[in-house]
Order: C-alpha cells, then structure tokens, then sequence
C-alpha cells in the first residue's frame, strides 16, 4: 500500500504542475542556466592572465604555494618534525602537525588547529577540540588544551605525563 500511495502522489503532483503551467505559460518553475557575468571583469590584468578556464563557466586558479609553504606563513613558531610517539593514520603529511595548520580529525579538513592533544601528540581545530573534551569529560584534566604556538617535544613529553599525574 505504501508504493501505491507514493505513486498517487507523484501522479497529483505532475497534475498539479501541468494546471500551473497551463495557468501562468510566462513563469517557469525551471531555472534556466545563465551564463556568470562581472567575475572577471572584478579581476585585474595579472589575474586574468593567470586564470586558467577549464570548460564551460569554470574558472580556476593554479596554486602558487606548496602546503609546507601555507603552513609556513600561517605557523607562530618553528615547524618542528613530527613526535616520535604521535600516532599518523592519514597519510597526509601535514594534517594535524602544524600549529594553526589543518586539523587531525580525519573527518574534518578545517584550518586554525590551535588545540593539542596530550595523547595524539597532534593539533586540532576548536570545534573538534571541544567535542573531545566533552566526549571524556569524565577525566580530571582535559584531553585538548589550548596552545599558542608550535609546541616543541619536550613540552610534549611534559603535557602528555601531566595528563596523568
């Protein structure tokens, strides 16, 4: 019976519409593709040479930096090689290894990772940072905590034995 009732109402619906193009044959209920106007024309002269158009209404920008070269600039502090004990499950080389950089979560791929996670050795985005602390909410110290720059190892080392004192 439920088919049967989805079926009547896809039927009515049709119906529907067809009465209402038949009332008013100047609205269309379909949007018509338009071409983008004004983007370009915003652009400046180097910008427009270094657009690159790819198909129909796609304009595309080729990068210019490295993602090492983003983390650089975005980075406070010295971009330090990963922790011998941190646990690297992406395979993406920078995710979650930067101060500021890109979060751990794998699930997430926000920016502005300014959080630290004593057992991952890894940095993590506000967001992601307060839904793990209220996921063990039950531990004496918080699992995330704020940071202001690239934590060297031995600040590490020292964070992830506090967690457990």
């Amino acid at each position: 019976m439920g088919a049967l009732g989805r079926l009547t109402r896809k039927v009515k619906k049709i119906e529907r519409q067809a009465q209402f193009d038949a009332k008013f044959p100047t609205i269309s209920r379909r949007s018509e593709a338009r071409p983008l106007i004004g983007f370009l024309d915003g652009l400046t002269p180097e910008q427009r040479t270094r657009a690159l158009a790819v198909g129909d209404d796609v304009v595309v920008f080729p990068m210019e930096m490295t993602v090492r070269e983003v983390e650089e600039r975005c980075t406070i502090g010295e971009i330090q090689p990963s922790h011998p004990m941190r646990y690297e499950s992406h395979g993406q080389e920078f995710k979650g290894r930067v101060f500021n950089g890109e979060c751990n979560r794998a699930a997430c791929n926000s920016r502005g990772a300014i959080y630290y996670n004593r057992g991952t050795f890894s940095y993590y985005c506000p967001p992601c940072a307060h839904a793990g602390n209220h996921a063990n909410r039950d531990m004496r110290k918080p699992l995330y905590i704020a940071v202001d720059a690239n934590l060297t190892h031995e600040r590490m080392d020292e964070l992830c034995r506090e967690q457990y004192e």
